[in-house]
């Protein structure tokens, strides 16, 4: 009686934790699905490089992903004190997760001191991922570890949240295949926007291009490459045919997505990643180690060779260094006196005069002060003669009521006005006059290497040089940080009102925003998650089929993690992410349980039977 009584205890239990996971397994599978249009006040329209008029903003898969992450990890921390103080229930804080704690203590601190509070704690412009999704992130990490108990928990939270990445996946596909169920029908609209909205509701997505429920392609690609050695490692473990059938399907669906989202960063991190897990299975043994070791020599001996003598390298070697920049209009600067401009590595001074009396007075003069010759065309307008100025034209032109004046240099267009102070202002593109002068950016990359990411790079290592960023500006904060007034380089993209709102790199955005402490931490707990993995899976036993999918988890955040050189953290991607390296860290804990009692017999029972034979 007793052991019935136990029986049915052990099973209340089991239900009651298995219950438990439904967070994890919404994190996991169901926070990426969810896409409707959201609106907010951005709050923005103070600040000199953001339009007056754009008050509200309005996008479709950030907003509610945020609130939902947001309220899952209340929802997980309620869980944990409840059971805490109700059932008694310890929490597991093993050494691996101080790193993820001295983050978490910095990217609140980051938040507390920062001077732009509402947006780090509300969300910004374009990005949503304020402080409050990013310690949910944390949260549902160290939840979803802290209730995975054993393999059959490991296999449910897959299954079920598997439902929803299948979904994802099939989105993905049809897209891929022409077919845009989001964008491009009637069920989108109402899925994606209010009543309202419908009849302005237009797709911008090219056909047979992959975004499927994320906020851009650059995403939807980490998502799908991450998840590709995930269910490699779940096809190896599974055992019922039907089942291993639909993850092969998936597997090649998955792939076509990755194709389709026309993405190269999420692509190398995947091969790379591939490359480093085939690595870690060669290094199992010493012969295959030495094999390992020649194979990469190889490699990289033959990637160099490719780079430098084929058409093929000069391509890759052009989409990752770029080009040197060709613009003619280098700098400018209003604020002394006059209009200062760098073209063409030539200094020219404007100044001007205008009355109703007198008319037009133009002086222009060169770096030493000496006057530049100019002609008179077409009217009032003046052009230069001095070749080394490529024909750069100075006319009248109409500024808030008020007569100012239009540099055009290469087909152009710069406008300026002298007040009544006799101060110069420049007319940006979001049509404000404002005291300007060019930001510094340094020269390390291209500014068109990696599709443009040389120039925002640039311009982020700047920045921290400038202000070390100890602590950082606080959570979603990096567009206060990056030097917004970069209007040349956008007048030449033909980007003019754009924002650069991340940096392109999910290190250099921790480290501005949350600061290099966090940053520290940040980096060294994937870190000892991915040394305690290679240790681990070196001498797993690859028989066991938990092994197979803590391998391919361990590929999977390896991917995501390389991806993040070239690309930064998203609400889209980012709690999906969280929750898999949660699963990772569990199961990295049940094998390690695993070898314990192996470890005992070893140290133990083998010496006394040692012993026994020797007696005999």
């Amino acid at each position: 009686m007793d052991t019935v009584n136990v029986e049915k205890k052990d099973m209340k239990e089991k239900k009651e934790t298995n219950k438990m996971l439904i967070p994890s397994i919404i994190a996991l599978g169901f926070i990426p699905l969810i896409a409707h249009r959201f609106y907010y006040k951005n709050g923005l329209t103070g600040f000199p490089w953001f339009s007056e008029d754009q008050v509200q903003s309005g996008e479709l898969f950030l907003g509610w992903k945020m609130i939902i992450t947001f309220i899952i990890g209340v929802i997980m921390v309620g869980f944990l004190v409840f059971r805490y103080f109700k059932y008694h229930e310890s929490l597991k804080i093993e050494k691996i997760f101080y790193p993820l704690v001295i983050y978490g203590i910095f990217v609140i601190i980051s938040a507390v001191f920062s001077q732009y509070k509402r947006w780090v704690f509300c969300g910004t412009f374009g990005m949503l991922e304020p402080v409050g999704a990013v310690l949910a992130y944390l949260v549902i990490c160290y939840y979803t570890f802290h209730y995975l108990e054993n393999e059959e928990q490991i296999h449910k939270i897959l299954r079920y949240a598997g439902i929803g990445v299948a979904i994802v996946v099939v989105l993905g596909t049809l897209q891929f295949l022409g077919i845009d169920l989001l964008l491009g029908t009637k069920v989108g609209k109402i899925f994606l926007t209010n009543f309202k909205d419908w009849d302005s509701f237009d797709s911008s997505l090219p056909k047979h291009v992959v975004a499927a429920t994320f906020c851009n392609q650059n995403n939807a690609c980490i998502f799908y490459g991450t998840l590709v050695p995930v269910l490699f490692g779940c096809i190896i473990s599974c055992k019922k045919k039907i089942y291993k059938c639909l993850l092969i399907l998936l597997e090649i669906m998955t792939v076509a997505c990755m194709i389709g989202a026309r993405s190269s960063a999420g692509v190398i991190a995947l091969v790379v990643s591939v490359c480093v897990s085939i690595l870690v299975l060669l290094c199992r043994k010493k012969k295959t180690t030495i094999l390992a070791i020649i194979l990469t020599v190889v490699a990289v001996v033959s990637l160099i060779l490719v780079c430098a003598l084929t058409p093929i390298g000069a391509k890759v070697s052009e989409a990752f260094l770029g080009t040197p920049s060709t613009d003619d209009v280098r700098s400018i600067d209003t604020t002394n006196g006059c209009v200062e401009m760098n073209i063409n590595h030539q200094t020219l001074k404007i100044t001007y005069d205008y009355s109703d009396k007198d008319g037009w007075s133009i002086v222009c003069r060169d770096g030493d002060g000496e006057q530049l010759e100019t002609k008179t065309i077409d009217s009032d307008t003046q052009k230069i003669t001095n070749i080394m100025y490529l024909g750069c034209k100075i006319a009248p032109a109409m500024i808030d009521d008020s007569m100012g004046i239009v540099v055009e240099v290469d087909d152009h267009e710069w406008y300026f006005l002298k007040t009544k102070d006799e101060k110069y202002y420049y007319l940006n593109p979001v049509g404000k006059l404002v005291s300007y002068k060019s930001p510094d950016f340094l020269h390390i990359f291209n500014d068109n290497a990696l599709s443009g990411r040389g120039r925002i790079w640039n311009g982020s290592l700047k920045t921290i040089m400038d202000h070390s960023y100890l602590i950082g500006v606080g959570a979603n904060a990096f567009v206060f940080a990056y030097p917004q007034e970069d209007y040349i380089y956008r007048e030449y993209r033909d980007i003019q009102t754009s924002i650069d709102v991340k940096a392109h790199s999910l290190y250099l955005q921790q480290w501005i925003e949350n600061g290099a402490l966090a940053l520290c931490g940040f980096i060294l707990f994937f870190m000892m998650y991915l040394i305690q993995s290679i240790k681990l899976y070196r001498k797993a036993d690859f028989h066991e089929n938990l092994v197979w999918i803590g391998f391919g988890i361990f590929s999977g955040i390896l991917t995501y993690l390389i991806a993040g050189l070239a690309n930064d953290s998203n609400i889209s991607t980012a709690p999906s992410f969280w929750a898999l390296m949660g699963i990772g860290l569990a199961v990295n804990r049940i094998l390690e349980e695993r070898r314990k009692p192996a470890e005992v017999v070893e140290m133990e029972i083998i010496p006394e039977t040692k012993e026994k034979t020797d007696a005999c």
